[in-house]
């Protein structure tokens, strides 16, 4: 079965219980954040000088902008709300191309930096409190850079019992001894009793899987905003916490 194949079989499984409002609307917010993140450029490395600075009426109306969402900030239930979510994920998108191009140490670097933050809050809760750093001011920046520049690899979300931590490991050693692919290989998991450490080990012998690295992704997102930790649609979370800038999932 195709990595491809798999995904869908398990995205499949995942949905034949759908969840609450609340929690459908949030992971329909994780998805459009991380269709941002993967369609961001890394214009952040072109010279800031190559790009015309933003002048203050588009600032002005970037702020105008944003004031009016976070007026209006998108509410349940989701079936009505999609639409609009996607719409202001397009903006915030085109916001932080912006100020990929913008000298982030200038007056206006910062105040659009400041906007596109709080809106992204805003509309993702997932993000905020980020455990490794408590009270940060900027989580999207800091998840945003946390991902290792031009790496790729891929990423396979297991935990939940013993059939997906075989599948993992019949994965793995398919990938390194059959294919002879090398690409760098993360395991993400949602919390200690989700994963043990003992199937993590398991895991780890395996032939050919010295190399893999595991994540736990609460490590990396705080559960007590949507306390998906025991839900099946977590699992779509795992592609937003790993470091890798390009993955298959």
């Amino acid at each position: 079965m195709s990595l491809a194949s798999a995904f869908i079989v398990r995205l499949g499984q995942m949905f034949r219980d759908p969840p609450r409002d609340l929690v459908r609307l949030g992971i329909f917010g994780a998805l459009s954040l991380l269709l941002i993140l993967i369609t961001w450029k890394g214009s952040a490395s072109l010279l800031y000088s190559w790009t015309p600075p933003m002048s203050e009426s588009e600032l002005k109306n970037i702020s105008q902008k944003a004031k009016e969402h976070a007026e209006n900030p998108v509410q349940a239930p989701s079936k009505s709300t999609f639409w609009e979510v996607g719409q202001r994920s397009r903006e915030l998108s085109r916001w932080l191309s912006n100020s990929d191009k913008i000298d982030p140490t200038s007056k206006v670097g910062r105040q659009l930096q400041d906007v596109t933050e709080i809106t992204a809050q805003q509309l993702f809760p997932l993000p905020q409190n980020p455990p490794q750093s408590p009270g940060s001011k900027t989580p999207l920046s800091d998840l945003r850079h946390s991902f290792d520049r031009g790496s790729r690899g891929i990423v396979i979300p297991v935990g939940g019992g013993e059939q997906p931590v075989r599948f993992a490991g019949h994965l793995i050693v398919s990938q390194r001894k059959v294919l002879g692919c090398r690409l760098p290989t993360q395991i993400v998991y949602a919390g200690e009793d989700d994963l043990p450490e003992k199937d993590r080990d398991r895991i780890a012998k395996l032939d050919g899987a010295s190399d893999v690295e595991f994540l736990d992704i609460f490590t990396v997102f705080d559960d007590g905003t949507l306390k998906l930790k025991d839900d099946g649609p977590s699992r779509l979370l795992h592609c937003l916490g790993r470091t890798l800038k390009r993955s298959s999932s």
